[in-house]
C-alpha cells in the first residue's frame, strides 16, 4: 500500500502524525474516488506507487479550488486516479486533459471515469513532448499537472513554457 508520509519531518513518527493530522483536518475525499485508490492498491499492488496519496488528492483539489481552475492539463494519468480527483475539483463544467504515454493505463482511466459517470475528463494517448505542441484549448490551461516520467520533467516545462501566452504561444 502507498504510504501518503512525507519525508520532510525529522522521523517516521512525526512524519505519521503529521499526515494523520493533515488528512483528517481536510476536506474529506468523495467515497468514489477513495474506493478507487483502494482498488488500485490492492490489484496493482506493483505499481500503485506511481499513483497520488489521497492526502496528495485533498491537496490537489484544495489548490483547484484556491485558485478556480476549470482547465486543467494532466500529463501522465497512469490509471486515472488524479484525473478524477481534478474532475471532482474542477466540476461539471470544468474539464480534465490527460497525456498518457501507455496504452492501457489510458484505456484503464476511461474505464473507471466512464464507471464513475466522470465525463469532464479525456486523455490522448502518446508521447508528451511530441503531443503538447499539437494541443489547441480554446482557452489556456488554469492547472498544469505533470506527473509522468521524471527525467522527462524539464522538457516538460520548456515545451509548456514555450506555448504560452506569456511567451507569445497560445
Amino acid at each position: 500500500m502507498k504510504s501518503s508520509v512525507s519525508v520532510l519531518y525529522p522521523n517516521e513518527q512525526v512524519s505519521r502524525n503529521v499526515t494523520a493530522y493533515s488528512e483528517s483536518s481536510s476536506t474529506p475525499l468523495p467515497a468514489h474516488i477513495v474506493a478507487y485508490h483502494d482498488h488500485i492498491d490492492t490489484t496493482q499492488p506493483e505499481t500503485s506507487m506511481l499513483m497520488i496519496s489521497n492526502f496528495q488528492a485533498q491537496n490537489h483539489i484544495w489548490l483547484a479550488k484556491l485558485t478556480g481552475a476549470k482547465r486543467v492539463l494532466e500529463i501522465g494519468v497512469y490509471v486515472g486516479y488524479s484525473g478524477m480527483v481534478w474532475s471532482h475539483a474542477v466540476g461539471p463544467n470544468g474539464t480534465v486533459t490527460g497525456l498518457e504515454f501507455d496504452a492501457n493505463y489510458a484505456k484503464q482511466a476511461q474505464e473507471a471515469w466512464a464507471a464513475n459517470g466522470i465525463k469532464n475528463a479525456s486523455v490522448i494517448v502518446g508521447d508528451a513532448l511530441q503531443t503538447l505542441p499539437t494541443l489547441q484549448p480554446d482557452e489556456p490551461y488554469d492547472l498544469i499537472f505533470i506527473d509522468a516520467q521524471k527525467s522527462g520533467y524539464p522538457s516538460y516545462l520548456s515545451t509548456i513554457l514555450s506555448a504560452s501566452p506569456a511567451s507569445g504561444g497560445k
